[in-house]
C-alpha cells in the first residue's frame, strides 16, 4: 500500500518528471502497476516492451499506433466532434503505422486536446529496458522517442510517464540518453525483509491490496508435495542466504525442493547459475558480451570485479557505497585514461554488478547504508550490489576462498621472514 500511495500521489499531481520504476524480477513491479491501472484503467496507455516486440524504431511505432485508438476516448465525448476534424496526423496513421516520426505527431496532436482541469493521461513503459536492443543506426530515432517522453511530461505537462525496469543499469543509461536527475525520478521497490520472505513461503499474515490484513497459506500450501516436504529453522536459514527476499528465485526454490524432494538441492539448483556467473567475471571476463547498446568496449578486469565483489562481501549489509567502490577501484590500479567511475559504471553495464539509488519504497537496506554524515551534513550515494541474492551467496562463498588465500600467504611470508633471520 505505501508504495501504491507514493505513486499515485506522484500521478495525481500535475505531470513534472518520468517515473522511473526499478526492481528485482518479482519484487511487485508488476503487481504495482497493476493496481494502478486498475484504478485508473480511463486515463491509461500501457505498452509492455517484454510481451511486445519492439526492438526496432518500426515495431515501436506500430505498438504505439495500436494504442493511440486509446487517446480519444480519453479526451471526453464532448471533445469527439471537435476531434474529427482535428485528426489530420492521426488519419494518416493508416498509412503510415511503422513511421515513428508520424507516430509521435499524433499523440503529440491528441494530447494538445487534453480540456482543462481534466486528468491528464498516463503513459506507462513496462520492461523499457528493451530499448537498449535497438542497433546504433537507430540512435536518432530512440533519441526523438526518449525527447517526447521528456517532453510530454517534464516540459509541456501534458501526460504522465512511467518507466518499469528489473534492470538498475536503466539510471546510468538514460542519463547517458539526456535523461537526467532533473527530469526523472527514481523509485525502488526491493526485495522482501527476511520476515516477508518468511511469511511469503511458509505462509502467515499479509495486506491484501486494499491495506486489510488476511491470511496467506505460502508457496509451500499450494503443492502436496511441498507441504509434505516441510520446512526446518535450519533449512529456511539455507533458503534465506541465496534466495533473500527476492520472490523470483523464492518461487523457484520451492519448485526446485518439491522436484527434488530436497531444500539443499533446491538451494543448490538456485545457486549454480549465479557462481558460474560469477566466477566467469572473475576468470574470463573478456568472454562476458557487452549489452546491444554498449556505450563503449570493456573496461573493467577481473581484479576490479574482485576488489569490488570482496568489499561487498565484507560490509554488513553487503551493499557498498558507490565513492567507496571508486575507491577500491582506485586501490587496485586503472588506466590512466580512465575514470574510477568509468571502470564502476562499465561493470554495471556488463550486468555483473548492480548500482542501485535510494528510494522510501524500498526495506530490504535500511537507509543509514546510503547516507553518511560528513561535517554535520547528511551525503547520499547510490550503492553498489550483487545482481541477486544469489549472486552474494556465491560471493560470500568466494570470499572464504580468498580469506583462506590470503592466509597462507600470510604464513608464507612469514616462514620466509624467520628464514631469513636464521
Amino acid at each position: 500500500m505505501e508504495a501504491y500511495d507514493m505513486v499515485m500521489r506522484h500521478l495525481n499531481d500535475e505531470p513534472s518528471k518520468l517515473l522511473l520504476l526499478l526492481g528485482p524480477i518479482n519484487s511487485g513491479k508488476s503487481a504495482l502497476l497493476t493496481k494502478i491501472m486498475d484504478q485508473e484503467i480511463l486515463r491509461v496507455i500501457y505498452l509492455n516492451c517484454g510481451l511486445k516486440d519492439v526492438s526496432t524504431p518500426e515495431l515501436m511505432a506500430t505498438e504505439l499506433r495500436n494504442q493511440a485508438r486509446k487517446l480519444p476516448s480519453m479526451l471526453g465525448l464532448q471533445f469527439i466532434k471537435l476531434l474529427t476534424s482535428q485528426l489530420g496526423p492521426v488519419a494518416k496513421l493508416v498509412h503510415s503505422s511503422t513511421n515513428l516520426a508520424a507516430v509521435l505527431d499524433a499523440y503529440e496532436h491528441l494530447l494538445e486536446k487534453v480540456p482543462p482541469g481534466q486528468q491528464k493521461p498516463l503513459i506507462v513503459v513496462d520492461e523499457v529496458n528493451d530499448l537498449t536492443r535497438w542497433k546504433h543506426k537507430d540512435v536518432e530515432k530512440l533519441k526523438s522517442l526518449l525527447n517526447f517522453l521528456r517532453r510530454t511530461c517534464k516540459e509541456k505537462e501534458r501526460a504522465h510517464i512511467v518507466l518499469a525496469s528489473a534492470d538498475f543499469f536503466m539510471v546510468s543509461w538514460l542519463q547517458s540518453k539526456g535523461l537526467d536527475a532533473t527530469q526523472r525520478r527514481v523509485e525502488v521497490l526491493g526485495d522482501l525483509t527476511s520476515d516477508e520472505a518468511f511469511v511469503y513461503v511458509c505462509g502467515g499474515k499479509v495486506r491484501n491490496r486494499k491495506g486489510f490484513e488476511e491470511d496467506w497459506s505460502g508457496l509451500m500450501a499450494q503443492s502436496e508435495g511441498t507441504l509434505a516436504l516441510g520446512m526446518t529453522p535450519e533449512e529456511w536459514k539455507k533458503v534465506w542466504s541465496v534466495c533473500g527476499g527476492n520472490m523470483y528465485l523464492l518461487k523457484n526454490c520451492v519448485a526446485s525442493a518439491t522436484q527434488y524432494n530436497s531444500w539443499d538441492e533446491g538451494v543448490a539448483q538456485i545457486l549454480s547459475k549465479p557462481q558460474m556467473d560469477v566466477s566467469k567475471a572473475l576468470k574470463r571476463p573478456k568472454s562476458i558480451h557487452p549489452p546491444p547498446d554498449s556505450t563503449g568496449p570493456r573496461i573493467w578486469e577481473a581484479k576490479h570485479y574482485k576488489a569490488v565483489l570482496r568489499l561487498i562481501a565484507a560490509h554488513p549489509y553487503h551493499a557498498v557505497r558507490q565513492e567507496d567502490a571508486e575507491d577500491a577501484l582506485r586501490a587496485v590500479g586503472i588506466a590512466e585514461d580512465v575514470l574510477a567511475d568509468e571502470v564502476l559504471l562499465s561493470m554495471v553495464e556488463f550486468n555483473v554488478l548492480s548500482l542501485r539509488p535510494y528510494s522510501t519504497m524500498a526495506h530490504d537496506i535500511p537507509r543509514e547504508a546510503f547516507y553518511k554524515t560528513e561535517w554535520g551534513v547528511e551525503v547520499k550515494d547510490s550503492l553498489v550490489t550483487m545482481r541477486s541474492p544469489a549472486h552474494l551467496a556465491a560471493a560470500l562463498i568466494l570470499e572464504k576462498k580468498f580469506q583462506n588465500e590470503d592466509e597462507a600467504e600470510r604464513n608464507r611470508a612469514g616462514e620466509g621472514n624467520r628464514q631469513a633471520k636464521r
